[in-house]
């Protein structure tokens, strides 16, 4: 599988590596989010990679001048990430697209720096999870606190749950927590999350 004694990989290996990477995690998310939130969520995803991509590119000497590998490795990257739905999916699919970013802009990767880039990465990508999505649950609790103000009542929080457009929703059959999370997949909260997730990449990125 290497070519020599340093195990770096033969040209096309690696390339073949990536494709087969890049087909597998996209046929999982699809298979276990779905194809529109999977492949919506994979463009976001390279979008803010190639965001942070080009921001610490800016940053480093305030010039462009990355390679465009280190783009399409970030892009790629980001996308194999972004097909990620939470949980142990992010840290596994931010590791993974970390390493396949990482073969992309090197022009060699051992097995052992690929190895500890995904291991660095899924941790990365963990904690990142955790602080983007606890950042969009604090501001969608804030939201559902402030449409259901001093309302103790099923029937009052749900009328008012109602006329804040989420009428679906009912506190009695739903409870608290599915309630935060329908507020937290609006897209007015999924922007705060995507911030989140920006601000995140763009402070690790210099790690």
């Amino acid at each position: 599988m290497f070519s020599d004694a340093t195990g770096h990989m033969p040209e096309w290996a690696k390339w073949m590596f990536i494709g087969i990477a890049v087909v597998a995690a996209t046929i999982f998310s699809i298979v276990t989010y779905g194809a529109g939130a999977a492949l919506i969520g994979a463009a976001i995803g390279a979008g803010i990679s190639l965001g942070v991509e080009f921001a610490s590119d800016i940053i480093e000497d305030g010039q462009i001048d990355h390679s465009w590998k280190e783009y399409l490795g970030a892009g790629i990257s980001g996308f194999i990430g972004g097909l990620a739905g939470g949980g142990l999916s992010s840290m596994l699919l931010g590791g993974l697209g970390d390493v396949v970013g990482g073969m992309i802009a090197r022009e060699s990767l051992s097995f052992w720096d690929a190895l500890s880039t995904f291991a660095v990465s899924a941790i990365f990508a963990g904690v990142g999870e955790i602080f983007s999505t606890g950042i969009t649950r604090k501001f969608a609790s804030s939201k559902y606190k402030k449409i259901v103000g001093n309302a103790t009542e099923n029937i009052k929080i749900n009328r008012r749950l109602a006329q804040a457009g989420y009428g679906n929703l009912k506190i009695g059959r739903d409870g608290y927590d599915a309630i935060i999370d329908a507020i937290t997949n609006t897209w007015k909260f999924k922007t705060i999350k995507y911030t989140g997730d920006f601000v995140y990449g763009l402070g690790t990125s210099f790690r």
